[in-house]
């Protein structure tokens, strides 16, 4: 115990340092490789889950202030959210992931407007392992 007090200032900087790979199982870094190769061209990517570790890993800034969907609440954000949807129309949506569901309310519960707008507007265009990408549907608009 004592050890830890005298070592934190450098223990703290072994986990800052460390590389991503340390934190992630190889299961999770190959689903990870494929994101990131579907969603190469783009300059961010929306998350719409719980999973806020996800845009870091695959190496891309949130598309808008709304990096952390499910805390959203009320009618009013959800049609602020679906205008910046509309006006910046990311490129792909982080639709599912399987990790980071902390009540057991889906974000697509919690934001039924929000999902209905994507649902009308995006398209699957990956489902492996419990993750669902979306992808703008560009012959919608």
């Amino acid at each position: 115990y004592d050890n830890n007090i005298l070592n934190f200032k450098k223990n703290i900087l072994s986990f800052v340092n460390a590389p991503n790979s340390s934190f992630v199982t190889q299961k999770r870094k190959e689903i990870i490789k494929k994101i990131s190769n579907l969603t190469t061209k783009d300059e961010c990517i929306q998350n719409f889950t719980q999973d806020l570790s996800l845009p870091y890993l695959i190496g891309k800034p949130t598309c808008s202030k709304f990096f952390s969907s499910w805390i959203i609440s009320g009618k009013e954000n959800e049609r602020k959210y679906i205008k910046y949807l509309k006006l910046n129309k990311a490129s792909h949506i982080i639709y599912k992931s399987p990790y980071f569901n902390l009540d057991g309310v889906s974000t697509q519960t919690r934001l039924k407007l929000v999902d209905d707008y994507i649902q009308q507007n995006y398209i699957e265009v990956f489902n492996q392992q419990n993750y669902v990408i979306l992808k703008r549907n560009t012959n919608k608009n």
